[in-house]
């Protein structure tokens, strides 16, 4: 999904003529009325230009007013979105304060483009630009006894390897004397950067290894915890148990699918739990309410899904029309908006969470946050909207717009699932 780089760079090219300028000082705001921002003050804008400006010359220091040529601001503004109307988000409002310039999109065009796009990306399909090896090697748990500590490090290097697969600059590789980055993963804080020389029958060749920190978990006493990871796992079992009956009225059962169900909740909750904090940070856990929510809001998107299938083969509702028949404008929900820029914030977070990998220095939160951020949207419009409306025929075209939406928003939740080891929960 390119659409909001595509934005920011038809955007940079309008400001300055050219889009090799730093774009973090274009914001995508997912969790906000408005849906770009950009800095104002021209002088803050030179320190991330590649080529010096004189700035001696000139009259204004708005970066609006010098891109149009304009000295009023909505003269400057009204110029702006006359420009956009061949970009492919068209603007249809800009707003400002002291600092920034605050942009919302023209909703229904959006809506329609940026569906498209994320109905039609491919997870398993990532186009690698100039990709470049990487290695990841662990240290070995010692005499072979799991503890919680060395857990936290097994699912930060799965979830490393998953993120690589789906991330454009980086190819993992097994060989890691055919790497151009190899890292090494340790819990010891005192390691740090070091060169390994090593010598074979061929050359003798000096590698680099970035070592990077999964700090250790903590227990009650604020030392390492010494806790094994299977009574790690058994304790978050019998905590999603209790969770599962009490909070969200689920009733035991001793059949093997609710067994199965609470084993697979407990193991889903450990991993949540290893990747919560930054990997540098120690670990000190608790009773967080986030995981039983992300699995719990798993199971509700599941099974609304399945109700609509049932309700298709019962002949209750009417097969769903191809995307491209829907009436996107019918999805006129501030929060299916939100859900739908969430969706595009996935390939700037994936970026953001390997920007510092050679620098040992890795942002595999950011992607629980959003994550986070994902259910927690969805959450509250599960708890505004009704969905599955009744068989009536004003009626069906916003169930299926609706359902469009959820279905993209599926993908997508289920996809971040899978990079932490974690399936769909059917039921709940």
């Amino acid at each position: 999904m390119k659409l909001v780089a595509t934005f920011k760079r038809q955007l940079l090219n309008y400001l300055f003529s050219t889009s090799n300028v730093d774009d973090n000082l274009i914001s995508f705001e997912t969790n906000s009325k408005c849906d770009f921002t950009f800095v104002r003050n021209y002088y803050i804008w030179c320190q991330h230009l590649d080529n010096e400006i004189d700035k001696d010359t000139l009259n204004n220091d708005d970066i609006l007013f010098i891109a149009t040529g304009k000295s009023n601001v909505n003269e400057a503004i009204e110029a702006l979105i006359k420009e956009s109307e061949n970009w492919v988000f068209k603007i249809e409002r800009v707003d400002y304060c002291e600092k920034k310039y605050f942009i919302q999109l023209h909703r229904s065009t959006s809506l329609k483009i940026a569906l498209e796009e994320a109905n039609s990306f491919d997870f398993s399909n990532v186009e690698k630009d100039d990709c470049e090896t990487i290695s990841i090697e662990s240290e070995e748990c010692d005499n072979g006894n799991l503890t919680i500590t060395n857990f936290r490090l097994e699912v930060f290097e799965s979830v490393l390897k998953n993120i690589i697969v789906h991330e454009t600059k980086y190819v993992y590789v097994n060989d890691s004397s055919i790497a151009k980055h190899k890292l090494r993963l340790s819990s010891v804080s005192n390691i740090k950067t070091n060169k390994v020389k090593e010598e074979d029958e061929e050359t003798e060749q000096s590698k680099q290894y970035v070592t990077v920190l999964c700090n250790s978990v903590l227990g009650t006493n604020n030392k390492k915890s010494e806790e094994s990871a299977f009574d790690y796992f058994t304790r978050r079992r019998n905590d999603m148990h209790l969770i599962a009956i009490h909070k969200y009225g689920i009733r035991a059962k001793d059949d093997q699918d609710f067994v199965k169900m609470i084993e697979k909740l407990g193991r889903a909750a450990a991993n949540l739990d290893m990747v919560e904090v930054k990997h540098s940070h120690a670990l000190k856990l608790n009773s967080s309410s986030k995981q039983p929510f992300i699995l719990y809001n798993s199971a509700r998107l599941e099974t609304l899904l399945a109700n609509f299938d049932e309700k298709v083969k019962e002949g209750y509702y009417e097969e769903i029309n191809a995307l491209a028949e829907i009436d996107v404008s019918l999805l006129s929900e501030d929060l299916e908006w939100e859900l739908l820029k969430l969706i595009h914030a996935y390939p700037e977070t994936i970026q953001k969470s390997f920007n510092d990998i050679e620098k040992g220095k890795l942002g595999i939160q950011l992607l629980y946050k959003y994550l986070y951020s994902l259910v927690r949207t969805f959450s509250a419009y599960y708890s505004k909207v009704k969905i599955l409306r009744e068989n009536r025929s004003h009626l069906i075209p916003v169930v299926h717009a609706k359902i469009h939406l959820l279905r993209i928003f599926q993908k997508y939740f289920n996809h971040v699932l899978s990079i932490f080891n974690i399936e769909p929960v059917s039921f709940m």
